[in-house]
């Protein structure tokens, strides 16, 4: 159990995860361009760090048409995604981020 809790925790070392994170906090499901797109960074890039939160269990995916989707995780429990959200709410550039996603859609 506790090196699944390390893993969990170091996944969230990256501020580029954080903000992958936060933005999957505030929707249903992003595909890697559209994170691409709001994170101002390379497919390749973001694809690994969605790799990474993807084996440590924070995300799941699904495939439809020549897209990845990526939510978070379902069985994280919910009381200690609403404390992340809170914490993480109080970043400057999170906002920032969740502002561009809105103005993409």
């Amino acid at each position: 159990m506790m090196s699944n809790m390390t893993e969990i925790f170091k996944a969230l070392s990256d501020p580029t995860r954080q903000r992958i994170i936060y933005l999957l906090l505030h929707t249903q499901s992003l595909h890697v361009n559209e994170f691409c797109h709001v994170l101002i960074e390379p497919q390749s890039k973001v694809s690994r760090h969605l790799t990474i939160l993807r084996n440590a269990g924070w995300v799941v995916y699904k495939r439809r048409d020549k897209r990845i989707y990526y939510r978070i995780d379902p069985n994280i429990d919910p009381e200690f995604l609403t404390a992340l959200k809170n914490l993480f709410s109080k970043s400057i550039e999170f906002e920032t981020d969740l502002k561009n996603l809105h103005k993409q859609h």
